[in-house]
């Protein structure tokens, strides 16, 4: 806990690289010099150059702070206390989107290799309703069960809620170096989605009732329990279906707008696509929106 705050400060200046994979930063230069010629071979050290060579600094011991994590908290992480299972998610590639022959598919689903740079917990299952009022002291869900996943919140709810939890757990000594819970990114939630597979859904290319918590007409019209069903291929429970789950990121159309996917109980089958991407207001909530989080480097 020692360095916590003081890794937050050089976090700030590494959160400007955003999920960047660090192509751009330049090799070391090569500081030899030919001492039989008047001209030096040793170019002139440039504020981008400097630059550059912070961020491979920082990138460094970004990745020093996460093997540290890993080390101390396993491959899998229970938060003491309200009993979250996070499971770890290693760094890698994956295509995102979805190809054009895809059934549902939207105007913003093409597909791009996407790489993920540095390796995340993520919770196992959506965040449920005992979990949230143990954190947030209430309960705004609808559909009401300590076991069902919480409803009815915002965005800023759910990032209030990784706030609170992520000061309780530095109160009590129990996170590591430099990392908060967080929403993950859509990047991050999409890539452990699909857990390695390529199809609309982790199962494969075709909706299946038995797979999911989807559709008004054949989900009793209610959300179901936060272990329902079977897992995808990584462990995780209910990435398509039961209610949506905010990601962090900001839309590029406007700073109000924030993401969510997975789809929901109410949804059709081509809002459950691991593709598929909701733009929301960050202030708006309703009876299918919840969430799943993240513990990772605060960036």
């Amino acid at each position: 806990m020692g360095y916590f705050y003081a890794f937050f400060a050089v976090i700030i200046f590494l959160s400007g690289c955003g999920e960047s994979d660090y192509s751009d930063i330049q090799k070391p230069v090569d500081e030899s010099i030919d001492q039989d010629k008047s001209i030096v071979s040793k170019p002139i050290e440039t504020s981008e150059n400097i630059e550059k060579s912070e961020k491979k600094e920082l990138e460094s011991l970004y990745r020093q702070y996460i093997k540290s994590a890993q080390d101390e908290l396993g491959d899998v992480y229970t938060v003491p206390g309200i009993e979250m299972e996070m499971l770890w998610v290693h760094p890698g590639t994956f295509t995102a989107g979805s190809p054009k022959t895809e059934i549902g598919r939207g105007g913003n689903e093409n597909q791009r290799e996407k790489k993920i740079n540095f390796g995340f917990y993520l919770g196992k299952f959506e965040v449920s309703q005992v979990q949230w009022e143990s954190v947030m002291g209430n309960n705004p869900s609808k559909f009401k069960g300590p076991n069902l996943p919480v409803e009815n919140i915002s965005w800023q709810d759910a990032v209030e809620f990784c706030e609170k939890l992520t000061k309780v757990e530095i109160f009590n000594a129990r996170l590591p170096n430099g990392f908060a819970y967080q929403l993950p990114t859509q990047m991050e939630w999409e890539y452990a989605c699909r857990a390695g597979t390529k199809s609309a859904y982790w199962w494969g290319g075709s909706p299946d009732s038995k797979n999911a918590n989807y559709d008004s007409d054949i989900s009793d019209g209610t959300t179901k329990e936060i272990n329902s069903y079977l897992p995808n291929p990584w462990g995780f429970f209910n990435v398509h279906g039961n209610v949506w789950e905010y990601c962090s990121d900001t839309s590029e159309f406007s700073p109000v707008f924030r993401f969510a996917r997975g789809g929901s109980w109410s949804d059709n089958s081509d809002f459950l696509r691991s593709a598929y991407r909701l733009e929301i207001q960050k202030d708006s909530y309703n009876h299918t929106l919840g969430l799943r989080i993240a513990l990772k480097v605060s960036m």
